[in-house]
Order: C-alpha cells, then sequence, then structure tokens
C-alpha cells in the first residue's frame, strides 16, 4: 500500500466523526487495526476506516427538546396537591427555623 492508503490517528478520527483519544482506545483494543510505523505513530489502513459499520442516525425532532410540544408536562397536577406540597415545605422550614433557633 502507498501512503496515501493509510490514515494517520487524526484523519481516521475526522473520517469516524470520533476522538482521537477513541481510535487510540479502538487500536489498543483491535476494534480497528492499525500498524505503528518506525517513530512509534499509528498507521490505519484507509479500506478499514471506510468499511467499518456507521451506527444508524438518530432522527431528532424539530421541537426544542426544553419545550417538547407532543407529550403531557408534569403541571397537570391538582391545585389540591400543589397545595399540600406547599404546606409541607412551609412546615419544614418552620421545623428548621425553630431547631436552629435552640441550638
Amino acid at each position: 500500500m502507498t501512503e496515501g492508503d493509510y490514515y494517520t490517528v487524526s484523519q481516521a478520527a475526522k473520517v469516524l466523526k470520533v476522538t482521537t483519544g477513541r481510535v487510540r482506545q479502538m487500536l489498543g483494543s483491535g476494534e480497528l487495526i492499525g500498524e505503528k510505523d518506525d517513530n512509534g505513530r499509528w498507521r490505519i489502513p484507509a479500506h478499514l476506516v471506510h468499511d467499518r459499520p456507521r451506527p444508524p442516525r438518530v432522527e431528532r425532532k424539530s421541537a426544542s427538546p426544553a419545550f417538547p410540544t407532543d407529550t403531557p408536562t408534569q403541571a397537570t397536577e391538582s391545585p389540591e396537591r400543589l397545595s399540600e406540597l406547599e404546606s409541607e415545605l412551609y412546615e419544614s422550614l418552620d421545623t428548621g427555623s425553630d431547631s436552629q433557633r435552640a441550638v
């Protein structure tokens, strides 16, 4: 193979859309095959990089994930339940402040 038939770690990372650290991890585990040159740098056959199976693409909805439009929100709880929770909170705050004063 000629020099153009090999990728460096950095080039392979760009093609695979992963970090250089991940490419080195793949080389170390045998998940990706390569060889080291006389200077200790990885040379990865280009065809092995291109022949790797790609993970399936994840479809993303156009709506912002912070404001989902198709799922109900937790704000549907009853006003009575909200009042109960507020009461519990105020009671715990009052109890905490009384115990701090006694110390």
